[in-house]
């Protein structure tokens, strides 16, 4: 019993583990600039209203610049978007192309929608990604101290969770139109070494991906929605 209980303890030591990735975590952002907020601002944000048109351009920044090609296409397929414009690192944290790590110049929501505003867009998206992964054992893997079973036995179990944050927001005044929270989990049972934990995190991605469009889809619809009551009511009353 002692050498199963040893067997088992050396596995999980070699077998247990979790990695997070959160590109933003890297950037230091403050969302609104908190050491520069006033009551001006606070004021300012309560009398904002939102200004979508049925036509309009949208800015966006993404934390993680490897999924930039995905957000952009799901941004491109909202009814009314115009045009896209990526926020390049250079211009947002001063972090170059193959900089291993980004810089650690602050960026705000403010800074962004000044760079929003200079490519003349409309709305501003900001959207961070991350996904965190654990690995397990199960009494499997106490006959892993056998090179032979290791290789075939299936004693890991996988756990993956990713999550999407996007703010959007109108350029002009800051106007939220609203946060998008997303996140997925997946757990493989009785995996052996050879479990592709990359291939969970695509498809993980995926169904975050699709569920972003959907909910900026929403967003837009109802905010048209919401405009469109408005002008009813206004005409109905003149």
């Amino acid at each position: 019993m002692r050498n199963v209980l040893f067997a088992l303890s050396f596995a999980s030591t070699l077998a247990c583990g979790g990695s997070i990735y959160a590109p933003s975590r890297a950037i230091n952002f403050d969302a609104d600039g908190a050491s520069q907020i006033d009551d001006d601002d606070v004021r300012k944000a309560f009398d904002a209203k939102p200004q979508l048109r049925d036509h309009f351009n949208v800015a966006y920044f993404s934390f993680d610049a490897s999924k930039n090609a995905d957000v952009e296409k799901a941004i491109r397929d909202v009814p009314g978007v115009e045009s896209v414009y990526a926020i390049p690192p250079l211009v947002a944290t001063g972090q170059h192309r193959f900089d291993e790590t980004p810089s650690s110049q602050p960026l705000s929501m403010k800074k962004l929608r000044l760079l929003a505003a200079r490519a003349h867009s409309d709305v501003l998206i900001v959207v961070d990604y991350s996904h965190k992964s654990e690995v397990t054992v199960n009494l499997l893997s106490a006959l892993t101290v056998f090179i032979v079973p290791a290789l075939f036995l299936p004693f890991r179990e996988i756990k993956v969770q990713s999550a999407v944050d996007a703010f959007v927001v109108d350029v002009r005044n800051g106007y939220m139109y609203g946060h998008v929270a997303l996140d997925k989990q997946d757990i493989a049972v009785r995996q052996t070494i050879y479990a592709d934990e990359d291939a969970i995190v695509k498809r993980e991605w995926i169904a975050l991906e699709n569920e972003l469009k959907a909910s900026l889809v929403k967003l837009a619809e109802v905010e048209r929605e919401t405009r469109d009551q408005s002008l009813r009511a206004t005409k109905t009353h003149s």
